[in-house]
């Protein structure tokens, strides 16, 4: 005879019937709830305030925050600037000097508060203006 907690049921591609245990099944749950309990406590030792706040988050992917952090470090020495990457430090420039460059920043940052823009959009045109500085002659 059959209890409660057996069912029987059937898969929808092979209509195969296959037994299904509620018993086993909340042994399984109550483990992956200790597993996770577990790994947020340990996690927690690791992270700030804020990180913390934000682990109800999924978005916010907080398992990896240290790999993340330690990859953008390694990529950030990949994407420096030069030293002397403005023309004006390398040798004199008649297109272009410091004084142009200041006002055409100026220009973009009236731009970006008018149209309020995300900041993000402001770091990246600069971005590739000194791109563009750097390849000049």
């Amino acid at each position: 005879m059959q209890s409660d907690n057996d069912k029987k049921f059937t898969t929808e591609r092979t209509n195969k019937p296959y037994s299904f245990n509620l018993d086993k099944l909340k042994v399984i749950v109550a483990e992956f709830e200790k597993r996770r309990e577990d790994w947020r406590r340990n996690i927690r030792r690791d992270l700030d305030v804020a990180d913390i706040l934000e682990m109800r988050n999924p978005q916010s992917v907080i398992e990896f925050v240290s790999q993340i952090i330690v990859s953008m470090k390694n990529q950030e020495t990949h994407h420096m600037y030069p030293h002397d990457y403005l023309p004006w430090e390398r040798e004199s420039s008649e297109l272009i000097n410091e004084r142009y460059r200041k006002y055409l920043i100026d220009w973009l940052a009236e731009l970006h508060y008018k149209f309020r823009m995300w900041p993000e959009t402001l770091f990246v045109a600069v971005g590739i203006i000194d791109k563009f500085l750097i390849k000049m002659p």
